[in-house]
């Protein structure tokens, strides 16, 4: 789990930085120039052997949904949201991930979904602003489709990676998914005919899109789900919202921002309880 709040620290930087500096970029571009960039760190691993025809397409579908579908429609959410509002609407996927996992079992998981309820609450109350004006439903539900797609990602790369031998590296599948993710990236960017996007951004659009290209999504959704892959599913959903007290502590530390400390404080409570009960789910599943 410890590879999870690692990657809670990267992605709590990442929510302000994606709508200050592309605010007017097409979805479809920044979804392929990010999925880009996080494939060329893991191309070094590419590997065939050992995998077969059937395992590459699941990968490959695997990395379309989870990265290259998710990042569209988050991308797109940001386009009528403002940034604390995409945060405040990324918390629900607690939820996807209990319901997903209850579907897969054909066994509704009471404990796993009072986690994530707990979890969802939690997050809800360090997050939640009610001076600040409601953008409207269109983000929202850009929003949780997004999540839904995460969610069933984080889940299903549990189940491919026990199904795969253990001599192949998670860098060596993460290459495929990546693969995937690309693809679909590319045939957004074709659809919307957003190409040309690239000769617009300036200096520091473009490294502000390496680090978010290479870090916050070539290392960090790797470093994700090889966590999420030896995870118990109580756990794993709770810490989809332990980013959201990382990224305040984040700002209060690095940049000297105010927290709303009668807010945040019960809020990580919650998120502790949900914790706690998530592991008394693993240990009765």
């Amino acid at each position: 789990m410890v590879w999870l709040l690692v990657v809670s620290l990267i992605w709590g930087l990442s929510f302000g930085l994606i709508k200050v500096s592309f605010g007017g970029v097409p979805p479809g571009f920044l979804t392929a120039a990010r999925l880009a960039l996080a494939l060329l760190v893991f191309l070094p691993f590419l590997r065939w052997r050992g995998l077969g025809s059937k395992t590459v397409a699941r990968l490959m579908l695997l990395g379309a949904l989870q990265y290259g579908m998710m990042y569209y429609l988050l991308f797109n959410g940001f386009r009528y949201l403002q940034a604390h509002e995409a945060a405040l609407y990324t918390i629900t996927t607690p939820l996807f991930i209990a319901a997903w996992y209850s579907w897969r079992h054909r066994y509704w998981h009471s404990r796993l979904a009072l986690a994530a309820a707990v979890a969802v609450i939690g997050a809800a109350v360090i997050q939640f602003q009610p001076d600040k004006a409601f953008s409207g439903w269109t983000g929202f539900w850009l929003l949780q489709g997004s999540n839904l797609c995460f969610a069933i990602g984080q889940l299903y790369y549990r189940e491919l990676r026990n199904s795969i031998s253990q001599a192949l590296t998670d860098a060596q599948l993460f290459t495929w998914i990546y693969v995937g993710a690309t693809v679909m990236g590319v045939g957004f960017t074709t659809w919307e005919g957003s190409w040309n996007t690239w000769q617009s951004l300036s200096q520091t659009q473009w490294l502000a899109l390496l680090y978010l290209g290479t870090v916050a999504s070539g290392l960090a959704f790797f470093l994700w789900n090889y966590g999420a892959a030896r995870t118990a599913p109580g756990p794993l959903a709770v810490m989809n919202n332990v980013k959201i007290p990382m990224a305040i502590a984040l700002a209060v530390t690095l940049f000297g921002e105010q927290a709303h400390w009668e807010r945040f404080i019960p809020g990580c409570l919650l998120l502790g309880v949900a914790l706690w009960l998530g592991n008394r789910h693993n240990r009765t599943c």
